[in-house]
């Protein structure tokens, strides 16, 4: 994950700068400037979320280093409630805010752009009065005479990193200053603090009281229940790569299903990897303004803007279905829409294929276009034949043909054409289906015609035609000339 703040040592004179880090808003984006020695919390005059910039008041010129930090709002910016549905902002918004937070709070431990605020109780103070719960903290006296305490509350994150540390108000350096024994919660520093030292920890890592929202290993592990830790609620873990990964869950008041109902989550080892998982076999819904847009079904089908698998047979329901490896249809595309076209395909550009056909994976056919056409296109190609015979006695099959006029049940509309049984006796390959079929559920399964198809026979049996015309009128013209 990139850093949450960026550092400028060059162009100081001027007083906007850019903020390339991500942030959910930009009023939690602030200015610092360095003297060489402490940090001062700089004037943002304004912010331009589209720009992506900061303003100043004025030029940090009198600095040696200015830097542009993120602090994001520790405020629930998402109150996620029992039988609610989740979307996708909601969603968003929550998993960055923690990962924001967590990130956060990781590299100001280890920089020392925070010393101002940790000057004493009240920088713990501040933050309870934003969210009394959203911290796990301890406070202490030293005696002098000892370099370990015991915290107040279940230290569950082995890396110093996630708990910010001062003594009278200087913050201590990860790692380098104190160490954290998970085993026994306690705080065990390198030296020891002198009598009547002010010792702060404050921590996003840490679990809290009955009744209160338990921070697990780097984040939330559950939000209770009627004050009850009974993993009803949220569960947030930031992670670290290689430590594995980074997730939201949303558990159930099932003593039966300790483990998630549903989960986002981010695999840090994985740098690509981010998924919606649910571990019941109900759906994942994406509503909008209190409407479903979209479903994911457990049989890995999708529907957009539509409840209907086959909305197709459906005389009103639009939208479009993709049927899923676990669908009795896996592999279907389906899409209906009301009294306008159904599916369109733009080429832009050159001339080509929009849509190619394949049949266990080779190609069997296109449809392509130009700037004033289009063509339908079957394989025909020479390399793809072999045996070729030349057609013979076309023009008795050609008779044996029976066009008529006819008119739509569906509509009442009259068509010249063929019944396809009946072709089907003279052209088989014109003609799909078998005659009175019906499918598994008793409903017809009609017959198609490919009239193309019929193409060759008529244009043979035309050649034998003309062979004879000329033939005779050759014959004609012999008996004129006599």
């Amino acid at each position: 994950m990139p850093q949450s703040y960026i550092e400028y040592t060059s162009g100081l004179s001027e007083t906007t700068f850019s903020v390339p880090f991500k942030y959910i808003s930009v009023d939690d984006v602030h200015a610092l400037g360095y003297n060489g020695t402490n940090y001062t919390s700089l004037v943002v005059a304004s912010r331009s979320h589209s720009a992506k910039t900061i303003t100043l008041a004025a030029a940090p010129s009198a600095y040696t280093k200015l830097r542009i930090y993120r602090a994001t709002s520790n405020t629930q910016l998402v109150d996620f409630q029992n039988g609610s549905r989740l979307s996708e902002s909601d969603l968003d918004t929550a998993y960055q805010q923690g990962l924001f937070v967590a990130q956060e709070v990781s590299e100001d431990a280890s920089t020392t752009q925070f010393q101002r605020f940790t000057a004493d109780i009240s920088y713990v103070n501040t933050i309870a009065a934003v969210n009394l719960d959203n911290y796990s903290r301890d406070s202490f006296t030293a005696s002098g005479s000892t370099d370990t305490f015991s915290l107040g509350f279940n230290a569950v994150a082995t890396y110093e990193e996630a708990y910010i540390v001062s003594i009278d108000g200087a913050l201590q350096q990860p790692v380098t200053s104190y160490s954290i024994n998970t085993g026994n919660n306690e705080i065990v520093f390198t030296s020891k603090p002198p009598s009547g030292a002010v010792i702060n920890v404050v921590t996003m890592a840490g679990e809290g009281s009955a009744g209160a929202p338990s921070w697990g290993t780097n984040g939330i592990t559950s939000l209770p229940s009627n004050g009850t830790n009974s993993g009803c609620g949220l569960e947030l873990n930031y992670g670290l790569v290689g430590e594995g990964p980074s997730f939201v869950d949303f558990h159930s008041t099932d003593a039966s299903n300790p483990d998630y109902d549903a989960r986002i989550i981010k695999d840090a080892a994985a740098n690509s990897d981010f998924r919606f998982e649910n571990a019941g076999s109900g759906n994942i819904t994406f509503n909008n303004n209190g409407n479903e847009r979209m479903r994911i079904t457990n049989e890995g089908s999708v529907m957009v803007g539509t409840t209907d698998l086959n909305p197709y047979d459906n005389a009103t329901s639009a939208g479009i279905a993709l049927h899923g490896a676990g669908s009795s249809q896996a592999g279907l595309i389906t899409s209906a829409r009301v009294n306008s076209t159904a599916a369109a395909f733009n080429r832009i550009g050159t001339n080509g294929s929009v849509v190619n056909f394949r049949k266990d994976g080779s190609s069997v056919g296109s449809i392509s276009v130009t700037a004033s056409s289009t063509a339908y296109n079957t394989s025909s190609d020479y390399r793809l034949k072999e045996d070729i015979i030349e057609l013979d006695d076309s023009t008795e099959r050609l008779k044996t043909l029976k066009p008529c006029n006819f008119r739509w049940k569906a509509d009442g509309t009259r068509v010249d054409g063929f019944i396809a049984h009946e072709a089907q006796e003279v052209v088989p390959e014109a003609v799909t289906g078998t005659k009175d079929a019906v499918d598994k559920e008793g409903n017809p399964d009609y017959q198609g015609i490919d009239q193309s198809k019929l193409v060759p026979l008529l244009t043979k049996a035309l050649q034998e035609a003309i062979t004879k015309i000329e033939t005779l009128e050759a014959r004609v013209g012999a008996l004129e000339n006599a």
